[in-house]
């Protein structure tokens, strides 16, 4: 999935990405975080795992990096 036949690795692509979290997901059954308020306040979290299904597909989360500084790439030394 990540290489090619020949072995070099695949360039990465967003469909790429998206078949691997759904291979991941499937792979490690479904997972589900349930958070809950314990009396005393604090927060409790619960791990739940299904079998997966014709319809169960990984979450799709976007989130906004509008406001996110530019990452800066170290120079590489010349060879």
């Amino acid at each position: 999935m990540v290489s090619t036949a020949s072995g070099r690795p695949r360039p990465y692509s967003l469909e790429l990405g998206l078949r691997v979290k759904q291979r991941l997901w499937e792979t490690l059954r479904c997972p589900t975080l349930r958070e809950e308020e314990q009396p005393d306040g604090q927060l409790g979290c619960t791990e739940g795992f299904s079998s997966p299904t014709l319809r169960s597909f990984a979450p799709l989360i976007e989130v906004d990096i509008s406001g996110e500084p530019v990452p800066k790439h170290p120079q590489r030394p010349q060879q």
